[in-house]
């Protein structure tokens, strides 16, 4: 709780940097999350850092940020493509996150629990939880995309994650 933090921390106001791009909409998301913190969380102050894309990614990769955005989308369809960042030895992540339990879940998940398909989506469900109740992650949103096909296309396959889409159309014509 916001009472605990503070006095945790012996003091009553806290100064928050928030990292972000320097694009339109990441300021947009930016000071949006900039009023909804200070409004529900009193006595917390959030200041906005835009960096450029290469500077954003440098000060992350560093550790040099209280509080900073980014984005993923998945490359293949299984949840190793996001729980795999937040391993320890992961270079991706650049949170500084050190979870041994956390570790050992996602190297079984790559090993021997690939054997035993139900077990292993318990496991990467429970190493999900342990992201989200340790604060390391804040899921913000899944992107969706709406697509229209034409009934004369024939042999689309739409992927939720990576690959084309169009490898096999065919048009009736």
């Amino acid at each position: 709780s916001l009472k605990k933090a503070k006095k945790a921390l012996g003091k009553d106001k806290i100064d928050i940097e928030f990292l972000t791009f320097d694009q339109d909409n990441a300021k947009k998301d930016a000071e949006y999350f900039k009023e909804q913190v200070e409004k529900h969380l009193p006595g917390v102050t959030m200041s906005i850092k835009q960096q450029p894309n290469k500077q954003k990614i440098a000060l992350t990769k560093k550790g040099d940020y209280d509080v900073a955005i980014t984005g993923w989308g998945p490359d293949y369809p299984d949840p190793m493509t996001f729980l795999d960042l937040f391993h320890s030895e992961t270079t991706k992540g650049e949170t500084g996150y050190n979870n041994p339990e956390y570790d050992k879940i996602i190297n079984e998940g790559k090993s021997s629990l690939l054997q035993d398909p139900d077990k292993r989506w318990q496991e990467l469900a429970r190493g999900e939880e342990m992201l989200l109740n340790d604060a390391m992650v804040i899921p913000l949103y899944q992107k969706g995309k709406a697509r229209l096909t034409k009934k004369e296309v024939h042999g689309r396959i739409i992927h939720y994650v990576g690959t084309k889409e169009y490898k096999h159309v065919k048009l009736d014509r």
